[in-house]
């Protein structure tokens, strides 16, 4: 029987997305593939190694990875651990389920030794009960499953070309389309090149700038069938 994929979400993958896959691996059946990501790439937290082992998780050999958009679009299950990867990670294909945990960083805690070691704690048990939830009762269990027409945009292979092809009405260079939309030059070269999924927040961003509605850019980036 195939394995059902579920993808935990970060903006780092250092602390809470590592949490989450330590504990889906422990508490969920070998019907599930676990993997986690994140928007940038880190490294796993130290305290987050040592929250897991004190409840005997060994989370050492896991390492911080960037969300491979091959394995996102073939999860069967995507769960966004904080509001930046809900907002920053690409559109949810419309076969997969979307699950949003909003959990506090714990690498974000100040104060004493203790007090910073608690928080990781803390996130490590809120995310055990979700977990441990999911699994007794699944996607029914929840309240915070993500309805598809909330996240759902369908996906067209040159986004790319299309992007440009915008950028070329509105007389714009990659450089200057980068300024007025407040992101690194880069991600629109690549965008263009490698023809990358967009994120519902860069969407947003491209409507405003073109002052067009939201649903008429997803139209222009998206074969809606």
């Amino acid at each position: 029987m195939t394995k059902k994929v579920i993808y935990f979400l970060c903006t780092r993958n250092s602390a809470r997305s590592q949490i989450a896959e330590g504990l889906a691996k422990t508490y969920l059946s070998d019907d599930y593939e676990v993997h986690s990501a994140g928007i940038e790439v880190s490294s796993v937290h130290p305290i987050a190694i040592q929250v897991m082992k004190d409840i005997d998780i060994d989370i050492s050999e896991q390492t911080s990875k960037l969300i491979n958009l091959k394995l996102y679009q073939a999860a069967d299950i995507v769960v966004t651990l904080c509001k930046d990867a809900y907002e920053r990670c690409p559109n949810v294909p419309p076969r997969t389920k979307h699950l949003h945990w909003g959990i506090d960083d714990p690498t974000m805690a100040v104060g004493t030794e203790t007090e910073i070691l608690q928080a990781f704690v803390n996130t490590r048990n809120e995310i055990e009960q979700l977990i441990k939830e999911f699994a007794e009762k699944g996607l029914a269990g929840t309240t915070t499953f993500i309805d598809k027409e909330e996240t759902f945009y369908p996906q067209k292979e040159n986004f790319g070309d299309i992007l440009q092809s915008i950028r070329e009405e509105h007389s714009m260079t990659q450089e200057e389309l980068a300024e007025r939309l407040k992101v690194n030059v880069n991600f629109i070269k690549r965008a263009e090149e490698d023809k990358a999924i967009p994120s519902k927040f860069f969407v947003h961003y491209l409507a405003s700038l073109i002052e067009e509605d939201y649903e008429t850019v997803l139209n222009r980036l998206y074969e809606v069938k």
